[in-house]
């Protein structure tokens, strides 16, 4: 194949791969959700069961007696603390397979484009995980996680308080709550969706560095890019970065003058969300296109 042809078929897998990658996203996503919706669902009930007990019109000195809040309080904290561990538990699990499945799609890609293995073998997950540790992240992805389910448990507690002390009664009163868990879990679909894009990225990242060494062992020069989604909700930084080559540390720089990886840079306003990933094109095509701009 001429250059243009390698170039032309990278970037037509590297389509096929961005959409594998969004089904895995979408996956886990999916998961996370159906288990936040089961969590309102249980809320509900215990409220419910309240009101049915006690009437719609109970009062917050009513259930003050026996101890009657403090039972139901503690049952809704035991449900969202119980569904911390299971988020929690859901993605580590699926931290090394995002390593791996981006890794290895990446690996076969460019293999098969230029004809070429360029498998390699992949580190255990315990490795995976331990050199996935975000190093810009002080907090910790967990520890946010588990931070956003505490003041979840305060934010359902004072709703029913207030509902009860203002009379709002089942419907107002759950209504304000569902607010809660809805907010809660895009929170945690927000971390999980960053901390997975930033894992894949890694891990492409280190496949595409072995494939541009094993790629110039047969004469062909393969340059690492910045891609970016470009629609009306992509950011100035991500509209600034693409198309851009990484340099001899196999960095980007990014407008702020940091040098990193898309979704790997530090900064929480270019990792949040980031619609940024990297290919590679073959160098003299990815120069020429260049100088057509």
């Amino acid at each position: 194949m001429s250059n243009k042809e390698i170039n032309d078929e990278l970037q037509k897998q590297f389509k096929i791969i961005e959409e594998a990658i969004r089904k895995q996203h979408k996956d886990i996503e999916s998961q996370l959700i159906f288990k936040y919706k089961e969590l309102l669902k249980d809320i509900r009930f215990s409220l419910s069961e309240m009101y049915r007990k006690y009437g719609d019109k109970v009062t917050f000195d009513e259930m003050k007696k026996y101890r009657r809040l403090e039972y139901l309080e503690k049952k809704i904290a035991e449900d969202i603390t119980n569904l911390t561990g299971e988020s929690i538990s859901l993605f580590s699990k699926q931290v090394p397979l995002l390593y791996k499945s981006s890794s290895q799609l990446t690996t076969n890609a460019i293999g098969g484009v230029l004809e070429i293995d360029f498998s390699f073998s992949l580190p255990n997950f315990q490795t995976i995980r331990e050199s996935l540790t975000n190093p810009y992240d002080r907090v910790g992805w967990e520890w946010r996680t588990k931070g956003h389910h505490l003041k979840s448990i305060e934010k359902v507690k004072s709703e029913i308080t207030r509902g009860l002390i203002e009379g709002k009664g089942f419907s107002k009163t759950t209504a304000e709550i569902t607010q809660k868990v809805n907010g809660l879990t895009n929170n945690v679909v927000r971390i999980v969706r960053t901390e997975s894009h930033r894992v894949q990225v890694a891990a492409r990242n280190d496949a595409l560095e072995k494939s541009i060494k094993n790629g110039k062992k047969i004469g062909i020069t393969l340059v690492k890019v910045i891609s970016s989604v470009l629609d009306d909700r992509t950011r100035a930084q991500s509209s600034q970065m693409h198309g851009q080559m990484a340099g001899k540390d196999g960095l980007f720089r990014y407008p702020n003058g940091v040098r990193g990886l898309p979704g790997n840079t530090g900064v929480a306003e270019f990792d949040i969300n980031d619609r940024e990933t990297i290919i590679v094109q073959e160098k003299s095509e990815y120069l020429a296109m260049l100088k057509k701009r």
